[in-house]
């Protein structure tokens, strides 16, 4: 009943109207029939849509690995070997802990974590951020936003607007 009762269901119905269905539930692979087969049976038996039709309570489930601990256990509450995302923020900060989430990590794939992950990319995070903070300085006296392009700037532009559209798409297709 999660997906619903969470929404006021049934004695307040104005959440439900306007957060229900959703469009994407993300989960790991280890839950799915016993979770994720129950919410979508159980939505589908107490609500309808304005047709009368069982209602699906999201339209994509979004598949994930496992978070597994330095000895490749999968982390859980109840094994008490759980990082605290929050935790991890505000030790190393959150770049560095989205980082350690993300990158080498394919969809679908179980992800190691440890604390050493997360504090290496906090020192990758501290480079860029370096990097940047010398670029800005070294041209913080560049004020001629109306120069022309040049033939070189028009062509980085492209790539640019071309890899964002690429990356949208990849994104949108949950790559």
């Amino acid at each position: 009943l999660w997906t619903f009762s969470t929404l006021g269901w049934p004695e307040n119905t104005e959440d439900l109207k306007t957060f229900h269905p959703s469009d994407v539930l993300v989960t790991g692979f280890d839950i799915i029939f016993f979770w994720v087969a129950r919410m979508i049976m159980m939505t589908m038996h107490f609500l309808k849509d304005e047709n009368g039709k069982p209602q699906v309570p999201f339209k994509t489930v979004y598949v994930t690995g496992l978070i597994r601990d330095d000895d490749g256990n999968k982390m859980s509450k109840s094994k008490g070997n759980v990082m605290s995302p929050l935790e991890l923020a505000d030790e190393f900060g959150t770049d560095a802990m989205r980082m350690a989430f993300v990158v080498a990590n394919p969809p679908g794939a179980d992800m190691p974590l440890s604390k050493d992950k997360v504090r290496a990319y906090k020192k990758f995070a501290n480079k860029l951020w370096n990097i940047t903070r010398f670029i800005l300085t070294e041209t913080a006296d560049f004020d001629d936003l109306s120069a022309e392009l040049t033939t070189n700037d028009q062509e980085l532009a492209n790539k640019e607007n071309a890899l964002i559209d690429e990356i949208t798409k990849e994104m949108e297709d949950y790559r």
